[in-house]
């Protein structure tokens, strides 16, 4: 199992949740509030064992998180990691998200 979050500099992203039994996909747009505050509204969500996405309604809300960047230890080693304030998790995920600079995602 694995998870990535994609930020998009148009202020949209991806997380993907990976395991044996296919792909689970959620799309949100993203802003910063203020210096280490990210507010996140999901959009859309598909699963790759159903082949209708689910849109949001127009109810749905911005979730806003305050974040930071860890440097945790693992059996690989150190590395940084993106996290909510005061957890070694980001945003509702169970995996720990490593920081990855890519030209394409921040």
């Amino acid at each position: 199992m694995s998870e990535t979050f994609e930020f998009y500099l148009n202020g949209t992203g991806i997380w993907i949740q990976s395991s044996g039994s296919g792909d689970y996909k959620t799309y949100f747009d993203w802003k910063i509030e203020r210096p280490f505050v990210i507010k996140i509204l999901e959009t859309k969500i598909e699963d790759s064992s159903d082949p209708e996405p689910e849109f949001w309604d127009e109810e749905a809300i911005w979730r806003e998180f305050e974040y930071e960047f860890k440097l945790i230890s693992n059996d690989c080693g150190n590395e940084i990691a993106l996290c909510n304030k005061g957890s070694d998790y980001f945003y509702v995920s169970t995996q720990r998200m490593g920081y990855s600079n890519n030209s394409s995602i921040i």
